[in-house]
């Protein structure tokens, strides 16, 4: 029997992202692991009680510690399943992600993957010597290399055609190290410095994902669609550093990471608009 696939909206996306977010939160619960909202679904939480209408994923975060328990510790289920380097053939993120298995994603910058569905991205916070913005930058530099040398489609467009150039020649001379090595290389960089502040190396804000680690010492409960989820207590330091005024929408937001599509086949349609 062929498998049917069917468009989803950005309202059924997010009501399965939000179900996701409930079974990790249910999961961190049970095992005790710590995570935090992040990006823009923490802006949504503190803001508007609520997802932000343009956002089709949820972002979180844990310490190093608790994000390598449960990329080893997790065993998928019937209906999620935890997509890492490690543990994922052909899995080109840096990120950990969390997806449910009855959906399918075609994103518009990386070559369809067949593991991939509707997800929420889960991001490790490394520890740092305080202030050290060159080492941040260094370890975004790497970062940037991973994406356009190994995560990018050969096929997508990018831009501009100093870009395209500047991406086929990463091609071909990160092609000796391989992908995994090269992610390993970007890892340990993460993880070799001690300190008194985390940052976000995976993150797409550079620099400005790096703070006091007292910011997420503990976390405060906050709100999406009546339901409580853990936010670092430190959020509205975190926020402002990483977008400014964050209170304030922006006019005209437009980004989307790719399609989202259900998988009909053996499976009750019961998500609605």
């Amino acid at each position: 029997m062929s498998v049917s696939m069917q468009p989803l909206s950005m309202a059924q996306t997010q009501e399965i992202s939000l179900g996701i977010l409930d079974f990790l939160d249910s999961y961190c619960v049970e095992h005790d692991l710590t995570y935090f909202l992040l990006g823009g679904s923490l802006i949504g939480a503190v803001r508007d009680h609520d997802l932000v209408p343009w956002d089709d994923d949820i972002d979180v975060a844990m310490p190093r510690e608790d994000y390598e328990r449960l990329i080893d510790e997790f065993e998928d289920t019937e209906d999620y399943r935890l997509i890492h380097m490690r543990r994922t053939e052909g899995c080109v993120y840096g990120m950990a992600k969390l997806v449910d298995r009855h959906t399918r994603y075609v994103e518009k910058y990386i070559d369809e993957q067949s593991y991939m569905g509707v997800f929420i991205d889960i991001f490790p916070l490394d520890k740092m010597m305080e202030g050290n913005v060159a080492f941040v930058r260094r370890c975004r530099f790497l970062v940037d290399l991973y994406r356009f040398g190994f995560a990018l489609s050969k096929k997508a467009s990018i831009g501009k055609p100093v870009k395209e150039a500047a991406r086929r020649v990463l091609h071909v001379a990160l092609a000796p190290f391989g992908r995994v090595k090269f992610f390993n290389c970007v890892e340990r960089t993460f993880q070799s410095k001690p300190g008194g502040w985390l940052f976000n190396g995976w993150g797409a804000w550079g620099e400005r994902e790096c703070g006091p680690a007292n910011w997420f010492e503990s976390s405060v409960p906050v709100m999406i669609r009546g339901k409580r989820y853990p936010a670092p207590a430190g959020y509205d330091a975190w926020l402002t550093k990483v977008y400014g005024d964050y209170m304030t929408p922006p006019a005209n937001p437009t980004y989307l990471h790719g399609k989202f599509y259900l998988i009909a086949q053996g499976l009750s349609a019961t998500i609605t608009d």
